[in-house]
């Protein structure tokens, strides 16, 4: 299966739908200014669905252009006309398997393409999390999971990174896991190939930091999105994973979009082969915690 996208007509425009009263002008003397991605583009894996279309949305307030990325076309263009017509930026839907490397090329060659130039990436795109023994766990079921979440996310990088090199600015942000730092049970698949994220992050940032492109890791705790609906619906499952977060709580899929967006523009400067977890105090604690025992 090939890339696929439509053709971009979907004007460019020098304003953002307002996320405060706050005026451009009093942003830049707030600081804030240096959040501002008025000129950037990107391109989001996994960018159709979940956290990654936060990050999308976030991108396109914030006022960058941004490419879609997804297995499935429909998804991915349903997304980037939301985000079009919403924020009022261009957007590029695209089809394409990011553990493909012609496809990986392809991709961030129509992103350059159509937008002159590449500034972010974000590797959001996971394979499907397969809950079960390591005895019921086959080979391929590791093959899969580490082709997505970790080769896939090694080639969007170096694709990305060759024209980040270039005009020597970029922003990689690498979507980990908690599982990145932690074991757990009946997931070994995911554990091992969320686990190479940190050292891929690391290898990139000691790498390109010559070059303006600073490669960083959100590492999300467990968020309210539709793939953690089964845990909600089980009592027993649910009590379990709260005990492990001091908040007590899920995380709601918009407090991601903080930290991308940091991680994403020239508020990070001073920012590169780090480690961000997102999850409300999880890895904090490394043990499981009572609200009921104080």
């Amino acid at each position: 299966m090939g890339i696929t996208s439509t053709p971009l007509d979907r004007p460019m425009v020098d304003t953002l739908t307002p996320v405060s009263t706050l005026s451009r002008q009093s942003r830049h003397h707030r600081g804030l200014a240096r959040f501002d991605l008025a000129g950037r583009t990107a391109i989001v894996t996994g960018g159709a669905v979940g956290l990654g279309r936060i990050g999308a949305q976030v991108l396109a307030e914030a006022g960058a252009d941004v490419a879609i990325v997804s297995r499935n076309f429909a998804k991915a263009e349903a997304t980037a006309d939301h985000i079009a017509a919403t924020y009022a930026r261009r957007t590029l839907p695209l089809q394409a398997d990011i553990t493909d490397e012609a496809q990986v090329g392809r991709m961030v060659e129509q992103a350059v393409d159509t937008f002159g130039r590449l500034d972010i990436l974000i590797n959001g795109a996971a394979a499907p999390r397969k809950i079960a023994s390591v005895q019921e766990h086959t080979l391929d079921d590791l093959r899969q999971a580490i082709e997505t979440n970790l080769i896939g996310a090694y080639l969007a990088s170096r694709a990305a990174g060759a024209s980040m090199i270039e005009q020597r600015w970029g922003r990689i942000i690498n979507i980990g896991s908690v599982f990145s730092f932690l074991g757990v049970p009946d997931r070994i698949a995911y554990v091992i190939s969320k686990g190479g994220l940190p050292q891929l992050t690391r290898g990139l940032a000691a790498e390109w930091a010559d070059y303006g492109v600073n490669v960083n890791m959100i590492a999300p705790g467990a968020f309210d999105t539709p793939v953690n609906e089964p845990i909600k619906q089980n009592e027993r499952a649910l009590a379990r994973l709260l005990a492990r977060v001091p908040l007590n709580r899920f995380g709601r899929p918009e407090e991601i979009a903080g930290p991308i967006l940091l991680l994403a523009s020239e508020a990070s400067s001073f920012i590169t082969g780090a480690m961000l977890t997102v999850d409300g105090g999880w890895t904090a604690a490394g043990w499981e915690t009572s609200h009921h025992d104080e």
